[in-house]
């Protein structure tokens, strides 16, 4: 696992976790065989957010608001 936080009106992204679990031998005769599982999240910071606020009020790089992301990642 891995947890940070950062003041959100200068940084980029203002919190951010991961964390996830590996399985070795899930199938029997397979011991060597690896299951893992693994997920992240991350919050914009609020000075991002206004930027873009910002830039579609002035018609300027248009786009969603960025608030968050998140990932899930399973491998064998």
């Amino acid at each position: 696992t891995r947890m940070s936080g950062a003041p959100d009106d200068r940084n980029t992204i203002s919190f951010y976790a991961e964390g996830g679990l590996n399985y070795k031998g899930l199938i029997p005769g397979r011991d060597q065989d690896i299951l893992g599982i693994g997920a992240a999240y991350s919050e914009v910071g609020s000075a991002i957010q206004d930027l873009q606020r910002d830039a579609n009020q002035l018609g300027i790089n248009g786009g969603p608001v960025p608030s968050s992301e998140t990932v899930l990642e399973v491998t064998y």
